[in-house]
């Protein structure tokens, strides 16, 4: 005798891993768009590979438990297929956890992002800078290069100055670590995007204002 709700289950699978599949197919995509772009993925594509890897294990998994419902011997199967999609969502989210993102802009129009992570591997300012120009992946530009300013400090937070610019675009970046007492040290970074249209400069008064404003504890 099978069961049917593993029947049921598997239907309800094969749905919405069909639409996660095309839901991760898009944002890879996205992310791809985005990298070139010049925007910092950093772990996003290993949560989006990941993301993926889930919703085609969560698609196989339906089929499987749609074919074996009244196979009592193949149990261990599904049971199987389900922890898989349940640690492979965890690590997704995990690779995401920790990171808050904002961006803000002018004239309407968005040309900067503050980001604050605890999921990079930086323990000193020129660890976060060499962090900043690691994502970028110049090296895989034909013009890419980069240049570390002077340090700069707004509030009680010190910055670097980072500028950073390839074949497709320019960006500069205020970037900042913070060590805190429970080991959670903080990445930090405020980018501006070099924009042919309303442009926004590193030393503009709402770049300041925003990292003067800025405390990470």
């Amino acid at each position: 005798m099978g069961s049917k709700f593993l029947k049921v289950t598997g239907i309800l699978m094969i749905i919405f891993g069909s639409i996660a599949l095309v839901v991760s197919i898009i944002a890879m995509l996205g992310l791809g768009v985005l990298e070139a772009l010049g925007a910092p993925m950093g772990l996003l594509w290993a949560s989006g590979l990941i993301s993926l890897a889930a919703s085609v294990a969560e698609f196989v998994a339906g089929i499987i438990g749609v074919k074996n419902w009244n196979k009592p011997e193949k149990a261990n199967t599904c049971i199987g297929w389900g922890i898989a999609i349940v640690a492979m969502s965890i690590i997704s989210n995990v690779f995401t956890l920790g990171t808050i993102q904002i961006d803000f802009g002018k004239n309407s129009a968005i040309v900067g992002r503050l980001e604050v992570s605890t999921t990079r591997m930086i323990s000193s300012l020129d660890d976060a800078v060499n962090e900043c120009i690691r994502v970028r992946n110049l090296d895989t530009y034909k013009e890419g290069k980069s240049e570390i300013g002077e340090e700069v400090t707004y509030g009680d937070t010190t910055y670097k100055l980072v500028n950073m610019s390839h074949e497709n675009g320019a960006e500069s970046c205020l970037v900042s670590y913070y060590k805190r007492a429970d080991g959670k040290d903080i990445y930090v970074e405020i980018r501006i995007k070099q924009l042919d249209i309303d442009k926004l400069t590193i030393d503009d008064p709402l770049v300041q204002e925003l990292a003067e404003s800025a405390v990470y504890k």
